[in-house]
Formats: C-alpha cells, sequence, structure tokens
C-alpha cells in the first residue's frame, strides 16, 4: 500500500497506524457476543412466529426474510470485506472510503432487488400479500447497511460497539414481533425493518463523530484501484454464492418441499447458521490483523484453532446431544422432522470450522480465486440435487450437506497446515511479510491516483 496524496514523506516507510487494535481472539469475541446476541434474537424470533401463526404464515415469513436476505447478500459486491480489508489503515480518508462504500451498496442492492422481482422467487413469497416488493426493497437496503456498520466497527477500532448495538436491535424486534406477530407476515416484517432503520441511523451518527473523527490526523495508507477492484470482486462472486448456500437453499426448500416442511427446515437452518456466524466472526478478524501486520497471520491462526478445540468443538457435541430439547421449543412436530437432520448439520459444522480458517487466511492474504471455488463447490451439489428432485426431504438434504463437506475439508487440511506453519504470508503484489515484523506491502499508486 502507499500513503495517501496528503501523507508524510515517511508514511511509506513507517505505516500509519492501524485503527483496529488487539488480537483477532479478543476483537473477535467482542463481535461474536454481538453476533451471539443477534443469532439467539433470530432463534428467538422464531420460536414467537412457531407460536403465533400458523405453519403456512411461517414458512411464507421465512420465505421473505431469506429473500431479502439473499438480495442482500448478492448487492454486497464484496464491499463489507474491502472495508475490513482496508479500513484499518485508511487513516484520515476514512470518512471517505465509508462514503462511497455506502453509495455503491444502496445502488448494488437496488439493482439486485429489481432483478429478483423478475424472478419466480418473487411470486413464491409475495403470495397474498399488499406491495410485497415495495416492502423486499425496503428492507433490503435497511439490512444490507445494517449488515456493513457490523463489520464496519471493528475495522475502525470500535469492536466493542458490537454488544450494545446488538442487546438494542434484538430487543427491538422481539418486542415488536411479539406484538404484531398475530396481524400477520407483513405486519410482522416491521420487526426487522424499524430497528434497522434505527440502528442505522444512530450507530451511523457514532461511527463518524467517534470513529472517523479519531482519525483525522493520521495518514492514509491506501489501496490501489487494481487491488480494490480484484479483492472486491473475487468476494463479491464469493459472496454470491454463500448467499445462495445461506439464503437461496431456504427459498429452494420452500420451493420445492412447501411450506410446512420449510417451516421445519427455517428452525434448523437458524441454529446452524448462527453457530457458523460466530466461528466466521473470529475468522474475519485475521484479515483485520494482516491489515496492520501481515506477518502475525500464522500466529493468530493458531491461537484461533486452539480457541476452536477447546470451546467450538465440545458446543457442537453438547448440541448435537440436545438437539431434540432444543427443537421441542417450536413444537414437537419439528422434533419429529427436525433431530436427526440437525444432528447431521451440526457434523457439517464442525467440519466447516477447517473452511472458515482457510478462507479468511486467503482473504487476510488477497487470494480471492480459491475463496470463489470453495463457496461455489459447497453449494452446488445440495441445489442441484434438490432443485432435480433426487434429494427428498430434510435427512437428504442434510446428508448432501455433510457429503459435500467432507470432501471440502479434506482437500484443505494440507494448504491450511501449511499456511499454519508458515512465517510468510504471501500478498497479492507477491511481498511476503515475516512474522513479528509488522511489515505492511507497498503497491504501486492509491486510490486517489
Amino acid at each position: 500500500m502507499t500513503a495517501g496524496p496528503d501523507a508524510p514523506a515517511d508514511a511509506l516507510a513507517t505505516p500509519s497506524p492501524p485503527a483496529a487494535g488487539g488480537s483477532p481472539l479478543r476483537s473477535g469475541t467482542a463481535v461474536a457476543a454481538g453476533m451471539g446476541i443477534v443469532s439467539l434474537a433470530g432463534f428467538l424470533t422464531w420460536i414467537i412466529a412457531a407460536r403465533s401463526m400458523t405453519r403456512e404464515e411461517v414458512g411464507q415469513l421465512s420465505g421473505f426474510v431469506n429473500a431479502f436476505m439473499l438480495v442482500s447478500g448478492a448487492g454486497q459486491l464484496g464491499i463489507g470485506l474491502v472495508l475490513t480489508r482496508y479500513l484499518p489503515v485508511a487513516g484520515r480518508a476514512m470518512g471517505k472510503m465509508l462514503l462511497w462504500g455506502d453509495l455503491a451498496l444502496v445502488a448494488s442492492v437496488l439493482a439486485v432487488t429489481g432483478v429478483f422481482s423478475l424472478t419466480p422467487f418473487a411470486d413464491t413469497i409475495g403470495a397474498g400479500l399488499s406491495h410485497p416488493m415495495l416492502v423486499l426493497t425496503a428492507l433490503t437496503v435497511l439490512w444490507s447497511l445494517y449488515s456493513l456498520q457490523a463489520q464496519v466497527f471493528p475495522a475502525i477500532g470500535r469492536a466493542g460497539w458490537s454488544l450494545p448495538n446488538s442487546v438494542a436491535f434484538s430487543l427491538a424486534r422481539l418486542g415488536m414481533l411479539w406484538a404484531l406477530a398475530s396481524a400477520g407476515v407483513l405486519t410482522a416484517l416491521a420487526s426487522w425493518w424499524v430497528p434497522c432503520a434505527l440502528s442505522v441511523l444512530v450507530m451511523g451518527v457514532l461511527i463518524h463523530r467517534r470513529g472517523v473523527r479519531a482519525h483525522r490526523e493520521t495518514p492514509a495508507v491506501l489501496p490501489t484501484r487494481r487491488q480494490v477492484v480484484s479483492y472486491a470482486g473475487g468476494n463479491w462472486v464469493a459472496s454470491l454464492w454463500g448467499t445462495l448456500f445461506w439464503s437461496g437453499l431456504p427459498l429452494l426448500v420452500l420451493q420445492m418441499l412447501g411450506p410446512s416442511v420449510s417451516a421445519v427446515f427455517s428452525a434448523l437452518h437458524i441454529l446452524v447458521q448462527t453457530v457458523d456466524n460466530l466461528a466466521g466472526r473470529y475468522g474475519a478478524q485475521l484479515i483485520i490483523a494482516a491489515a496492520s501486520d501481515r506477518g502475525s497471520l500464522a500466529r493468530h491462526a493458531r491461537t484461533l484453532v486452539r480457541a476452536g478445540a477447546v470451546v467450538v468443538l465440545p458446543g457442537l457435541a453438547v448440541l448435537a446431544l440436545v438437539a431434540p430439547l432444543i427443537l421441542h421449543a417450536f413444537g414437537q412436530h419439528y422434533v419429529d422432522e427436525g433431530a436427526t437432520p440437525l444432528r447431521i448439520m451440526v457434523a457439517v459444522l464442525a467440519l466447516r470450522l477447517v473452511q472458515q480458517l482457510m478462507v479468511n487466511i486467503w482473504r487476510a492474504t488477497d487470494r480471492t480465486l480459491p475463496v470463489v471455488l470453495v463457496h461455489i463447490a459447497q453449494v452446488v451439489p445440495v441445489l442441484v440435487l434438490l432443485g432435480t428432485g433426487v434429494v427428498d426431504g430434510l435427512v437428504g438434504v442434510a446428508l448432501t450437506l455433510l457429503g459435500t463437506q467432507i470432501v471440502l475439508s479434506g482437500l484443505m487440511v494440507r494448504p491450511l497446515v501449511r499456511a499454519l506453519r508458515s512465517r510468510v504470508a504471501p500478498t497479492l503484489d507477491g511481498v511476503a511479510a515475516v512474522e513479528g515484523s509488522g511489515e505492511l506491502p507497498t503497491p504501486r499508486g492509491h486510490l486517489g491516483a
């Protein structure tokens, strides 16, 4: 990277202090705590929905929620990862980078929403609802901005904001759903868009007043246009396939297996996605740490491996044992049809820990091609087999996911071991940083050039 146009002459030799401090484990814990609160609220959300609405309404509500998350993921253009990667050393250019990120995100999400409105899925989720595309558009924009803010907090050194923001958001969402669920699907959706709007407004002001202003005197270390396009483009393609995995798959279950089965799958899905997202928040902190000290990547990754072995794997074992008790909160029908698929998907989660760590190591070292290939490979088999009717039922879906993950994790063990042992982190420009050196690569040019 190179210094911004108004940076001191020695900024190239001495990189500006990063916005994000602390180890990935510490910052990851702060972000994961906030994510855990949101995920717990999501779990309680579907319990409230299951107890207050018919199974068909729950299935339709699930379809609508997954639709705006699908469109949001497709329209994010890898912007969140670009900010995660470059904001920690953006210095006085931080505000400008955030503004352009927000504008690009909104424009892209609006365009993708328009494309989605032309697909059969738009008719499926909007059946019987008034002005569904208008509601979907507003929800998608707000959710996209809310999600982007969550990625910005640790990147500007404010990971501690994640928890109080998540608590306020979750309490508002649960309280509104409790009051509105019996009024129908469209009214219940207000429990998503109202908390999102409030969070985006309040936290947006804090980001600029407390986060951006703190770095007004810090020299800017900015990427080249080529770096931004390459990094954002590759990660956007990967995110499209990742969104298909997490939001497209529930829509396909709704389309192929009906709202009743979709309601059960939604309960499984929220549990699995919760645990997966928590693990992902830790892995994403490697990108932030590597932005200021590329050579420390292997050391931080080894710390996460030890934490995963001590905390995450035993936690997954407990989850597999108590799966029926958790699903009982939704109702006995969910236990009967969902306990076995949930246990299979817990095994998928354990294997995905290898994938999560390796993908974030690749992202931290600007290697987006393997990230894209992994995201494609994880979703294609289940989409094809379910879409063609070869897989029929939730157990079949879970077994397909398990088989795919066994292959992917097996292929990634060797490169992961090599990365954990390495003291040299390659970069996009071929510059190598040695562990503990604090060295940053110095590409040619910058965003303002």
